[in-house]
């Protein structure tokens, strides 16, 4: 959350950082400067510059061919099997990190790609994940609700799932959304959207 924007401590200003309260803190940092809004190594920075400043940034990083996208598709197949799936998701930890993910019933959830999403100070309640309701197919059941401000001090995840029975058998997904990551008075920090999509073929030769 912003800092006070009355009394004001230092101590405020290096938890708003996400440095532990105690820490020694110089006026003349530049995380400090950057939270005050005031530039130049020679401009004075009074308590007044941080009262009612926010240090929250975060991002997702693009994964496939189009910019600013998030594009994730898994394709299993098995001649011999009666039985298949394919998984992809999007987790996002309280730790302040994430991953695009994949798996089958051949290969265990493996990351397409991990990232650090906190890149702002603050804890990781003061951040909140929101997905969009997807066009086309649904979020498997287990996943994180969507069109809803969910708080990133708990782990959040979305997972799109195929699943096929019979030999031979073909099942297919595909949905699309938008994943923010928002401050707690709604306004967003980072904006993706998002393709899932997931085939399991069997029997097929």
């Amino acid at each position: 959350m912003p800092t006070p924007t009355g009394t004001i401590s230092l101590n405020d200003v290096n938890i708003e950082l996400g440095r532990s309260s105690g820490a020694n803190i110089n006026m003349n940092d530049s995380a400090v400067r950057t939270l005050a809004g005031v530039g130049g190594s020679g401009t004075i920075i009074t308590m007044d510059n941080l009262r009612g400043k926010s240090s929250l940034a975060a991002t997702l990083p693009d994964y496939g061919v189009t910019s600013g996208w998030i594009e994730m598709d898994r394709f299993y197949f098995n001649a011999g099997a009666s039985y298949g799936e394919a998984i992809v998701d999007i987790i996002l930890f309280s730790s302040g990190t994430g991953a695009y993910r994949y798996g089958d019933s051949g290969t265990a959830t493996t990351n397409f790609t991990s990232f650090t999403w906190k890149t702002g100070g603050g804890s990781a309640g003061d951040y909140y994940a929101h997905m969009a309701a997807p066009s086309g197919d649904s979020f498997a059941a287990a996943s994180s609700a969507t069109n809803t401000a969910l708080t990133l001090s708990s782990n959040r995840n979305w997972q799109l799932l195929v699943t096929s029975s019979g030999n031979p058998s073909n099942a297919s997904k595909y949905l699309t959304s938008t994943l923010q990551i928002r401050k707690a008075d709604g306004s967003a920090l980072v904006s993706k959207s998002v393709s899932m999509s997931g085939e399991v073929a069997l029997g097929f030769l």
